[in-house]
């Protein structure tokens, strides 16, 4: 690997999470509930698997190896409107996060795509069609990187849709709406409150499901000693509520740094124009150079871009 995309300083990872939200970046994880411990080796890596960005972790939690049944990792869609082509790369980051964790530990790598929320509770939009074919792509993704045993599954498949509204029914009592205001926001941001978008509510429900211990040992099959969760740093207070109705059930979560746009001062998934990197981009080799980026968004998109030729190497191989 060269100097660009292997060992990456923790104060570099730092300096990102910084450039993507904002000097009391510290401050606003802290009130969300998450430990800051910026990293790109958590743990003793093979060195090609290095060059990770790890945020911090759930409280309570280091960076040592929990005992849980498998590893959680869902990457959102619903920034692309129904258009495959524009599914931004943060599809790719994160998912190559969460595989190479479950690779290390030895454990499958569960996922949900949540095309049934913007099917279902979204007014207008893409068409099912539309939203199918997004699908299809994240799978094609998760399934070139994905550890054995691992599985996705698509929130709009009637089956899914049904254990996930089950649910949903149960936890309302113990999850009222004004809980949810500003579930995605990491400043005092308190949407959907006060707009015309109520069924927001609803979408967050669903999205909470996706660490709770009923849901998962229905679709994905038993998992007594919990979950370690993958993901960015916007999905902490989610995680968090979902560890508050596990009712002791561990729900671990390592959290990372949301994948950089071009200019490296926003995070992809709510760039515009220019500054959007799509999944696409990355599938050519002018796209994985990332020339026009700025140094550091071009550091951590370097290292992504090495780290899945070898899990796509990896998960060939047990093909075999």
């Amino acid at each position: 690997m060269t100097a660009d995309t292997a060992g990456v300083p923790a104060d570099e990872v730092e300096r990102l999470l910084v450039d993507l939200y904002d000097e009391d970046i510290r401050d606003s994880l802290g009130r969300a509930g998450m430990t800051m411990r910026p990293t790109a080796r958590p743990w003793s890596l093979p060195p090609v698997l290095t060059g990770l960005w790890f945020a911090g972790v759930s409280p309570g939690e280091t960076f040592t190896t929990p005992a849980v049944s498998a590893v959680g990792t869902s990457t959102c869609v619903d920034h692309c409107a129904g258009d495959a082509g524009r599914l931004a790369a943060a599809v790719l980051a994160d998912l190559v996060h969460g595989a190479v964790v479950a690779r290390h530990l030895n454990l499958p790598l569960w996922s949900l795509i949540g095309t049934g929320q913007e099917n279902r509770l979204v007014p207008g939009g893409a068409s099912a069609q539309d939203w199918a074919r997004v699908a299809e792509r994240v799978r094609t993704v998760f399934t070139a990187l994905a550890p054995p045993g691992s599985r996705i599954v698509t929130t709009d498949d009637e089956e899914v849709w049904s254990t996930l509204g089950a649910q949903v029914h149960r936890d309302r009592p113990a999850l009222a709406d004004a809980e949810l205001d500003g579930l995605y926001h990491l400043d005092e941001g308190m949407f959907p409150r006060g707009t015309s978008y109520p069924y927001f509510y609803d979408y967050y429900r669903y999205n909470i499901c996706y660490y709770r211990r009923p849901v998962l040992r229905a679709l994905f099959g038993p998992a007594d000693r919990g979950i370690l969760v993958v993901e960015n740093t916007q999905q902490i207070k989610a995680v968090n509520l979902a560890r508050r109705l596990n009712q002791g059930w561990p729900t671990v979560h390592w959290v990372t740094v949301p994948a950089p746009s071009r200019s490296g001062d926003e995070r992809v998934t709510r760039a515009l124009g220019e500054e959007l990197i799509t999944l696409t981009e990355l599938d050519t080799a002018q796209g994985r150079a990332l020339v026009n980026c700025q140094p550091r968004s071009r550091r951590y998109w370097a290292a992504i871009s090495r780290i899945r030729e070898r899990l796509e190497q990896a998960t060939a191989g047990n093909r075999r």
